[in-house]
């Protein structure tokens, strides 16, 4: 089973709309998907409660640091809690990739930088250091806020053995919350793109193709 993790310690990232859109991306090549949603508000199982999905999703209460494998599950994603602490790294410690989705602003970028110091403390204690993707997250193409995103996200990545940036960005998309908002339908072949191709880069990442 491989475990991804969805993380972000500042609230309103696009963390759990990543979270679904990579579960359904996963579901969709016919893997048996598990979303566990790790968030205290519950967002992942709300949304499952009036999509009509046939996607798995499980509220979990407490996230061990030792991954628990099961029979009926090939991909595990984790829409993790948005704040600092033990369930965070322990999240880190149990996953086999990580997604950081970062939204260009201060603010965003101070919170990515304790999410930085929580994947080093989780490879004090991982036998090797966590594959971990920062994601450029509702960028605008060629614009100077997402150019300097991107430099910044580059210079986090240098800070943390295992992390890099992801070279797709999830770009500023209504369809992307759109198919969130009623009954699940997939993303049609332009806003599904770039999730296709972050989640290729996230399993070759894990080793997997």
């Amino acid at each position: 089973m491989l475990t991804i993790a969805v993380m972000n310690f500042k609230g309103g990232v696009g963390k759990t709309t990543l979270s679904i859109l990579l579960a359904n991306e996963l579901a969709q090549r016919g893997h048996r998907v598990l979303l566990s949603d790790c968030d205290p508000q519950n967002s992942a199982m709300a949304w499952q409660s009036w999509s009509k999905s046939n996607l798995m999703v499980e509220r979990v209460e407490k996230i061990r640091p030792k991954k628990t494998e099961r029979s009926d599950v090939d991909m595990n994603v984790l829409d993790c809690p948005p704040r600092y602490g033990d369930q965070c790294i322990a999240a880190a410690i149990a996953s086999d990739v990580a997604l950081v989705p970062v939204m260009p602003g201060p603010l965003d970028y101070a919170a990515t930088g304790l999410l930085v110091e929580t994947l080093r403390e989780a490879n004090k204690r991982r036998t090797s250091p966590l594959p971990a993707l920062l994601v450029a997250n509702r960028t605008m193409p060629r614009s100077v806020v997402s150019r300097l995103l991107v430099e910044t996200l580059n210079k986090l990545a240098t800070q943390v053995d295992g992390a890099r940036v992801s070279k797709t960005a999830l770009p500023q998309r209504t369809a992307y919350v759109e198919a969130l908002m009623g009954t699940w339908t997939p993303l049609a072949k332009e806003a599904r793109t770039p999730v296709r191709a972050l989640c290729d880069e996230a399993l070759a990442l894990a080793g997997r193709k």
